[in-house]
């Protein structure tokens, strides 16, 4: 569980620990600490007492029982945030967050939208509230649209929306896939956005397909961040009109390359952030989380000195070795003929849902056509062999996908 808020105790032991007048818990020494006030990479140590972080730079606050830690040089900074998470579409959300804070995640924004469509707000409350017992930070993104366009009031009748909003770990307004119907001015989207901004809440935009010319119309609705920008011209607008932009790399789209441009010329940092989307637990384990990304900007700007090949390995990167992550495909086993839906749809092309295609043609003793039907035999007297590469699972999404604690 994460620390409760400071009191005048707690205040009164990190001021001590800071100014050498009492030892500190735990010393991570000899560290490049990353600065993220300054913008910068400086060598140093890191004091913990009480759970927090006491001092940082050249720390005075050692004693017998402080135990001490040699990062060896190793980068420490602050914890990851991640802006944009479906923890629903690979795991329970539990055991992504397990998973996320071994990778260094620290903070999520979560996106529920299963959990949000068939619980009440009470329900919905209760587990959010039990994610706060984990050492991370929760943070609960609310849908104001259904992933397909249903109607808002049939979905998320008004009255428990707004239950939701007044929850005090909800950060965001999210995942709007809408956004056409508020560039039409619908009104009921345009009521909830405006319910989300006066409670100071970010509004963020699933604009896929939105383009550089209508992204000036998504921040006059009341838009505050997208997501969706896969080139720069699309970044750089959200950017101008207002936006903040998030930077999407994952098994959905591996965008971080192609928007390096924007990283490298921009001074506006304040406003980008990166995100995994909904990331398949084959990406997650093999390529990390933020923890993956933040290495490829990193990369592109200081490469290995050594002109080796990266340890770390990136899809889409120069250094990247080994086979992409395959998409998981359906296969259909059996007969085609043997599935109703098969049937039905065979029925109404006029054939009566008879096998078709060369394993139908073998069975009724026809020609194949071409070069199968030469040497059919052949093609019969050596299967194909395919390898099949074991799927790679973090053991705590692999333990939630089948059903172990």
């Amino acid at each position: 569980m994460l620390p409760a808020p400071a009191t005048s105790q707690v205040l009164e032991e990190l001021t001590a620990v800071a100014m050498g007048r009492r030892p500190a818990e735990r010393i991570v020494e000899n560290a490049r600490l990353v600065n993220v006030h300054s913008q910068e990479i400086l060598e140093g140590s890191v004091a913990i007492t009480s759970g927090r972080i006491a001092a940082v730079g050249e720390v005075h606050g050692s004693g017998p029982d402080t135990e001490v830690i040699d990062a060896q040089g190793a980068y420490v900074l602050p914890g990851y945030v991640e802006p944009h998470a479906h923890p629903w579409m690979i795991a329970t959300p539990d055991s992504y967050g397990e998973y996320a804070l071994r990778r260094g995640t620290t903070t999520i924004a979560g996106e529920m939208l299963n959990m949000q469509a068939e619980t009440t707000p009470t329900g919905m409350r209760r587990i959010h509230d039990d994610l706060q017992r984990m050492p991370i930070r929760w943070f609960w993104t609310v849908r104001a649209t259904g992933q397909s366009g249903e109607e808002l009031e049939e979905i998320f009748p008004w009255a428990d929306w707004e239950d939701y909003l007044a929850h005090e770990d909800v950060a965001v307004l999210g995942e709007v896939t809408g956004w056409p119907q508020a560039l039409a001015g619908d009104p009921e989207l345009l009521r909830r956005i405006a319910a989300a901004r006066r409670r100071g809440l970010a509004v963020d935009a699933h604009s896929a397909g939105a383009g550089p010319k209508r992204i000036p119309g998504l921040a006059a609705a009341g838009f505050t961040s997208d997501h969706e920008a896969i080139t720069v011209e699309e970044a750089r607008a959200a950017l101008r009109a207002g936006l903040n932009v998030q930077l999407r790399h994952s098994s959905l789209r591996p965008d971080i390359e192609t928007l390096l441009p924007l990283i490298q010329e921009t001074d506006a940092w304040h406003r980008l952030a990166i995100t995994t989307d909904g990331a398949a637990p084959a990406w997650s384990g093999r390529y990390g989380l933020a923890d993956g990304i933040v290495r490829i900007p990193h990369r592109a700007r200081d490469p290995d000195p050594e002109g080796g090949r990266s340890r770390d390995p990136q899809p889409g990167h120069a250094d990247r070795q080994g086979p992409r992550p395959r998409r998981a495909r359906a296969r259909l086993r059996g007969r085609p003929a043997d599935r109703p839906r098969f049937r039905r749809a065979a029925a109404r092309a006029g054939h009566g849902g008879r096998p078709h295609g060369v394993r139908a043609r073998r069975a009724r003793g026809r020609p194949l056509p071409g070069r199968l039907g030469r040497a059919p035999d052949r093609a019969a007297a050596r299967p194909r062999e395919r390898a099949r590469r074991p799927r790679e699972l973090p053991a705590a999404l692999g333990a939630a996908r089948h059903g172990r604690p």
